[in-house]
């Protein structure tokens, strides 16, 4: 079935992760699998995928039953595994785009996780054309999803500028947040905000600056970063 006849269907929507194979051995969890047990071939899947627990990674099966599972049930985590397997090459070079309707199709189901990989193809025009505001959109559906990596794209897009209008009060909130859950990249970006202030809610702070700096594994530093050349060093 494709990812259109999945979507079309009236098949139910699965959101979570069925947890009931996870401590089997691969062998016995292959047993049902076999038997087309939706949560049991998501599990095997999921260890192709990864190789590991007593399976050798191997992306075309992972994919396989990822795609079967879809006969079953619309899986919103096999659709997101099946766009991931296709982004990264893994199931052919020449492929990589057809990641896209995986994507949009598990974001359409709630996916925060998809929402954040969309984001990303937006922001840089991979695979699709390159819109920022769709960017923005989609970090901000899958900060609110609560996708916690979302809050430094969505923080860094209102610090640019990129895609919606420059905030940088939103910007110091939620990169500030991303720093807290342990995104060291948003450090960079709160050293230049506790570097230079921002006017009327938050003052200059150099030491705070060069501890964030230091947070972020920036070499020097002493540097701010300059907003201009963000992009093209980070």
């Amino acid at each position: 079935m494709t990812v259109l006849e999945c979507m079309q269907s009236d098949l139910p929507v699965v959101k979570c992760k069925d947890g009931r194979y996870r401590e089997m051995e691969f062998d016995e969890v292959l047993r049902f699998a076999e038997q087309k047990e939706p949560a049991a071939m998501y599990e095997v899947a999921c260890r192709y995928k990864d190789g590991s627990d007593g399976a050798q990674k191997d992306a075309q099966k992972a994919f396989a039953l990822f795609s079967e599972i879809l006969n079953y049930e619309k899986n919103v985590p096999a659709l997101f595994w099946i766009g991931f397997l296709y982004m990264l090459g893994d199931l052919g070079e020449d492929r990589e785009a057809e990641c896209v309707p995986y994507f949009e199709a598990a974001k359409d189901l709630g996916d925060p996780d998809a929402a954040l990989e969309l984001g990303l193809l937006y922001e840089f025009g991979d695979y699709v054309g390159q819109d920022l505001e769709q960017a923005f959109h989609l970090y901000l559906q899958a900060y609110q999803g609560g996708q916690q990596e979302a809050a430094y794209f969505l923080g860094r897009m209102y610090y640019l500028g990129r895609g919606t209008q420059e905030n940088e009060v939103e910007a110091f909130r939620l990169l500030k947040e991303a720093s807290e859950n342990g995104f060291k990249k948003a450090n960079r970006l709160l050293g230049s905000l506790y570097g230079y202030g921002v006017e009327g809610y938050l003052e200059v702070n150099i030491d705070l600056a060069m501890q964030s700096l230091r947070c972020s594994g920036e070499r020097r530093s002493g540097s701010m970063v300059c907003k201009r050349m963000y992009l093209r060093f980070s």
